[in-house]
């Protein structure tokens, strides 16, 4: 299924699975709907005759309405337990992201051995109304813009010290490739649900660090957010302390009678409106320069909090637990029918 366009987490699955499994993903008029990587198990997938479920997750908009379960679906594997509860899986359903994957790419093993700086990825969305190029520069942080080529992302965060992380898929691939990282939140509509999902994959913590906007727009556009469904997104303290039963009921009162993804939290119209008055802010430099400087402090103060990196322990079994299932949808996907 496409992902994201611009988004290098969803846009890991174009070549991913191709590397790593040629055969059984060839391009072919099979009608089935392969679910990989992203936050994309809701009630508002395509139509299509049979899925194919490897480590998708819950996270945005109401779960599928038969839950994942009858004879459309194939599930090899989700996210993390969370998801796994939500839709009242068999437990031995839950894996990790697949996009630990990433560490089996021989292209991909051979990082610099010189890690060098701070870097920061933000949400693909903060890219679009935030202005973070500058706040970067400003705090002597290297900004990695998520809508690059993923490749280009990945190449990024290998080089890196340490990875400050509203992306959640750059925390993964910081944690994959074992670089520390700490992950932030900038805007209501980064879920919690899906980070926790992934997070106790690993047996690690999800306790994020809140930044400020970094422009006028930004500030209103999560204002609005809020206005539009006000029980979008939790307070990072209550996304660390509630228990899975807790957030799972969180999440489908939030999203579980409401059609709409938070990526839709806004009417179109509004996103147009605020998209062009962000360009208008941006030629404004004099009125954002203490917000920047405000923004650079804040991100700083991140950096010197503590880090997180999953145990090798951890990583190798959720590692070898994805090899396994991904050789298990290899080997029943390509059987002759």
């Amino acid at each position: 299924m496409p992902g994201v366009k611009g988004n290098f987490g969803d846009e890991l699955n174009d070549w991913l699975w191709n590397r790593l499994a040629p055969e059984t993903f060839a391009e072919s008029s099979d009608p089935t709907l392969f679910l990989g990587i992203g936050t994309i198990l809701s009630a508002n997938l395509p139509a299509a005759p049979r899925y194919v479920v490897f480590g998708s997750g819950v996270g945005y908009g109401p779960p599928p309405i038969d839950r994942c379960r009858g004879d459309r679906w194939q599930v090899y594997g989700v996210r993390g337990e969370l998801t796994q509860r939500l839709l009242d899986l068999p437990t031995d359903r839950a894996m990790s992201d697949p996009a630990i994957l990433l560490a089996a790419c021989p292209e991909l093993r051979n990082a610099s051995s010189t890690r060098r700086g701070i870097a920061f990825v933000p949400h693909w969305k903060s890219m679009n109304y935030g202005f973070w190029n500058a706040v970067c520069q400003a705090a002597g942080i290297r900004l990695i813009d998520p809508c690059q080529d993923a490749k280009q992302v990945i190449r990024q965060i290998q080089d890196a010290e340490l990875v400050i992380a509203e992306s959640m898929h750059a925390a993964i691939v910081a944690d994959t490739f074992r670089v520390p990282w700490i992950p932030v939140l900038l805007s209501p509509e980064v879920s919690a649900f899906k980070w926790r999902d992934w997070a106790s994959s690993l047996a690690l913590p999800y306790a994020p660090v809140q930044l400020p906007a970094s422009s006028f727009i930004e500030a209103t556009r999560t204002h609005l957010v809020r206005y539009v469904n006000p029980e979008i997104g939790l307070e990072p303290e209550r996304a660390a302390l509630l228990d899975p039963e807790a957030l799972i009921e969180s999440y489908l009162r939030s999203n579980g009678n409401d059609d709409r993804t938070p990526g839709q939290g806004l009417a179109r119209w509004g996103e147009i409106v605020l998209k062009r008055l962000s360009r208008v802010e941006r030629g404004l430099r004099l009125s954002r320069s203490v917000r920047i400087e405000q923004c650079a402090a804040s991100l700083r103060r991140a950096a010197s909090g503590p880090s997180h990196l999953s145990t090798d322990r951890s990583h190798a079994d959720a590692l070898s637990l994805t090899q396994e299932r991904l050789a298990r949808l290899c080997r029943a996907e390509s059987a002759p029918t």
